[in-house]
């Protein structure tokens, strides 16, 4: 019995999804294709399967962590719950990033007030970590090799915010150690703060972020879009994340969602996207003229920049 070729539609870019071409298969494939498929089938575009994965890791995150609150010892209860951001975060990081947690020291040895560390990626290539144990994700890092350090709460407070807020320009204020001839000015270590939930009855949109610069501005230290934190998630409030590498073009901005599965999910896209133009920067490379992208270039999502960080609110594509 013969088989009519049919015309598949298939997307070629997943962020422009009106760039799509057509082409005809063999008649092998053609039969396969035509059991498998119903009239007028088309296949989903790449950046929708991928942003549905990404959920459903997330998903199944947020549930374990819901089973997590049924634990009584609030260090256990909290450990757990760094080890499950760590796991979902983990597949979509350079091959050569690891997820740790211990203590980061620069070549100087200043001493630090905060000695532990809940979530560092860690870039191998860049220098060795002193492990506890060969397989074990406890440690010391050397400054150099950290690209993105995260602080996990299982409730944001206040006084949450104060403490990540302190520990993270603490880190802003470690120095690499370079080469003798080396004049290349590398970003620090990216700062993000994420909480399963907050103490916070606020129906405000951007109640949290409000408390992130009322905070920032008590305590005058850096501004909001220095770049010292890049992001704050919480899972059942929303997600907040600074937006643009210069300065000229960098703003606060808000992820359009009320579901805590996409909210996680973008904060995975966002630190995978960061882990490999930091590692691009750190191998002296100009990020931007090579291939090595994180998962978040194959999705797409609406953000709102926030009118505290000197723009309109309005809808945009990224």
């Amino acid at each position: 019995m013969g088989v009519t070729p049919r015309r598949i539609r298939v997307a070629l870019c997943a962020m422009n999804p009106d760039r799509v071409s057509e082409f005809e298969l063999g008649p092998r494939l053609t039969e396969l294709v035509g059991r498998l498929a119903w009239p007028g089938m088309q296949f989903e575009r790449a950046d929708n399967y991928i942003l549905d994965r990404l959920r459903a890791d997330a998903a199944h995150t947020t549930a374990l962590a819901e089973c997590e609150a049924a634990i009584q010892h609030a260090g256990l209860r909290g450990r757990l719950r760094e080890i499950l951001i760590a796991n979902l975060l983990a597949p979509w990081l350079p091959p050569f990033c690891n997820c740790c947690t211990g203590m980061m020291i620069e070549s100087k040895n200043k001493p630090r007030r905060s000695s532990q560390d809940d979530i560092l990626f860690i870039d191998t290539s860049i220098a060795p970590p002193v492990l506890t144990n060969v397989n074990g994700p406890e440690g010391v890092f050397l400054y150099n090799s950290v690209l993105l350090r995260i602080e996990v709460k299982s409730t944001v407070t206040r006084e949450a915010v104060s403490e990540f807020i302190d520990a993270s320009s603490e880190i802003v204020r470690m120095d690499f150690d370079k080469q003798p001839n080396c004049k290349t000015k590398f970003t620090k270590p990216y700062n993000i703060l994420v909480a399963f939930k907050s103490d916070s009855s606020s129906e405000e949109w951007d109640y949290e972020f409000h408390r992130f610069l009322d905070v920032m501005k008590q305590k005058a230290l850096l501004p909001p879009l220095s770049g010292f934190v890049s992001a704050i998630c919480v899972v059942d409030k929303g997600f907040w994340f600074l937006k643009g590498f210069s300065k000229t073009e960098r703003s606060w901005y808000r992820q359009d969602t009320d579901t805590k599965e996409d909210r996680l999910a973008h904060l995975v896209a966002k630190a995978s996207n960061t882990a490999y133009r930091a590692h691009a920067e750190r191998q002296g490379r100009d990020p931007s003229q090579g291939l090595e992208v994180g998962i978040g270039s194959s999705i797409s999502g609406t953000v709102f920049q926030l009118p505290a960080s000197g723009g309109e609110e309005v809808g945009e594509s990224y």
